[in-house]
């Protein structure tokens, strides 16, 4: 079976700190490296508002860019 891979993209943005980056987890915020759990922000505007509301409670926080790739479409036979 062969993929193509397009080079569309999706850019969004999470927050990080030095215990890992904030999470929506089981109907709650929490810090983790698990990178499947990350709340996303679809502007950079919106992330800086959540930095500046978060950052009293998980310390100091990083704005960072998270690419989302479309590697095409899969075949099921």
């Amino acid at each position: 079976m062969e993929y193509t891979i397009y080079n569309e993209s999706l850019v969004y943005y999470a927050l990080r700190s030095e215990k890992g980056y904030l999470c929506f987890h089981g109907g709650r915020y929490e810090m983790s490296l698990n990178m499947n759990c990350l709340y996303l922000f679809n502007s950079v505007q919106k992330a800086e508002k959540a930095k500046s509301d978060f950052e009293d409670v998980y310390g100091k926080l990083q704005i960072r860019k998270v690419k989302v790739m479309d590697i095409g479409e899969v075949n099921e036979s």
